[in-house]
């Protein structure tokens, strides 16, 4: 997984976008959602948000990443709750 690669400070700004992102698409819609209102929600600069995402569908696919491969894992054997129930 990426986010294990990434030192602390970059999975906090990228938990900062990824959290500003969920409100603003939970408020305006996907289509409506503006790259840069996610970078001041996040209070970070434009350019720190492209450092870590390229597009808005990035940004969708990294948001989504998290807890999609918790529930993928549950197909596995030795699949556990604990990870979904924590979600």
């Amino acid at each position: 997984m990426i986010e294990e690669s990434l030192d602390r400070r970059s999975q906090r700004t990228r938990a900062a976008l990824q959290a500003a992102f969920v409100q603003l698409l939970l408020k305006d819609g996907y289509d409506e959602l503006k790259i840069g209102a996610v970078a001041k929600t996040a209070n970070v600069g434009r350019s720190t948000l492209y450092e870590h995402y390229r597009t808005k569908q990035d940004l969708l696919r990294g948001t989504l990443d998290g807890p999609f491969s918790i529930l993928a894992a549950l197909v596995e054997p030795d699949g556990s709750l604990d990870a979904v129930v924590s979600l």
